[in-house]
């Protein structure tokens, strides 16, 4: 088959059969090679490593975790194999989160697909911490060691004027200044 453009001579094309021809575009190649480097690099560490490193650090922190007070699990935490639901008691999931991320310490906030769960449960949000080949203890460390600052910001009792204000419009801002 010919391509006739305006202005140009006629391109032979050979077009491949349906439905390969209905291809468009340039395949991802960029991240079809990092899934090889991916797998390559997974393979190379050996997966049953990956899964111990991950229990190692998972089991650590759960201990820890477990000897807080102001911490509430979601679910039985001794059942998972790689990551962590749960709150802090009086401290909203997203609040939590962000000011954990000030301290480049990332974890999710939210319902995590799991909303018909969270509202059986009553809970509007949960922060969900899990682990990677690339953790170390010393991140634990320094997640568990955030926590307690983080408690106590959000449920000390005497609060300055200014801070309430700021809390109170963070949590409901239609009612913020009243």
């Amino acid at each position: 088959e010919y391509i006739h453009a305006a202005g140009t001579e006629p391109v032979k094309i050979d077009l491949v059969p349906v439905p390969n021809r209905l291809e468009v575009g340039t395949l991802a190649i960029a991240q079809i090679i990092g899934l090889a480097a991916a797998v390559k690099f997974l393979t190379d560490i050996g997966m049953q490593n990956v899964i111990e490193h991950e229990q190692k650090l998972l089991e650590y922190t759960v201990s820890k975790l477990k000897q807080m007070d102001f911490i509430e699990f979601v679910g039985n935490p001794d059942l998972n194999r790689h990551l962590i639901s749960f709150n802090l008691r009086g401290v909203h999931a997203h609040d939590a989160a962000a000011m954990l991320g000030q301290q480049a310490i990332c974890l999710r906030a939210g319902k995590h697909c799991t909303q018909l769960l969270h509202d059986k449960l009553g809970i509007v949000a949960s922060l969900r911490l899990s682990f990677g080949i690339y953790n170390e203890l010393e991140d634990c460390h320094k997640f568990l060691n955030a926590l307690p600052e983080i408690y106590k910001l959000f449920n000390r009792k005497k609060k300055d004027a200014n801070m309430q204000n700021i809390l109170d419009h963070y949590h409901e801002p239609e009612n913020a200044g009243v």
